[in-house]
């Protein structure tokens, strides 16, 4: 019994850890922009991130469908 109060904090802390990783996106500096591209399909999300958005500073595509 003694082992699992001593365990069970732990493992709040461990799951706790890095709990906030969306305030820190994974972007290049100065690409801190995101685009909603709504239900396109990932063709023609690929040829847009390779004709456009890489050349005006965007840092994420977030895609639906």
């Amino acid at each position: 019994m003694g082992t699992l109060i001593y365990l069970l904090p732990c493992l709040v802390l461990a799951s706790a850890y890095n709990y906030y990783w969306y305030d820190y996106p994974q972007t290049l500096p100065n690409r801190q922009t995101m685009v909603h591209l709504f239900e396109w399909n990932w063709l023609d999300i690929a040829e847009e991130c390779e004709n456009f958005l890489q050349y005006y500073g965007y840092g994420a595509v977030q895609a639906s469908g």
